[in-house]
């Protein structure tokens, strides 16, 4: 999952081009070719995908933390990673992909629409 995940963060990336930014920017084209055709925003899927398999991972306490920190902060710091990562998926995400949304319907209009009706969010034929 952690390959898988990263990879199709990754190539969401390469597709965008000089789209690319971390920054909320307005686009010079609407991308609808390669992981974009089947979804909006694949480099979350890709990040979702990424998350669901590294918390495993980083939560066991032989691992991870526990590697290098004393069994009496494990726990916590096990817990506030989970609700960091939380966080960052619950609320964060959806802030940005409707942020987006929103300049992509201001910026490209029927295009977009069009685009936004044929087309998942994350996951094809789910969400």
């Amino acid at each position: 999952m952690v390959v898988g995940g990263g990879w199709i963060r990754v190539l969401a990336y390469a597709q965008l081009g000089g789209n690319f930014t971390y920054e909320l920017a307005t686009p010079s084209g609407l991308v609808t070719g390669g992981l974009y055709r089947y979804a909006q925003h694949p480099s979350y899927t890709g990040a979702y995908i990424y998350c669901i398999g590294m918390l495993p991972l980083i939560s066991r306490f032989d691992a991870g933390y526990g590697c290098f920190t004393p069994s009496i902060l494990q726990i916590p710091l096990t817990a506030s990673t989970w609700i960091w990562i939380g966080f960052i998926f619950g609320v964060r995400f959806p802030q940005r992909v409707f942020e987006e949304e929103d300049m992509m319907r201001k910026n490209f209009g029927a295009e977009w629409e069009e685009y936004h009706k044929r087309t998942c969010r994350f996951l094809p034929g789910l969400f």
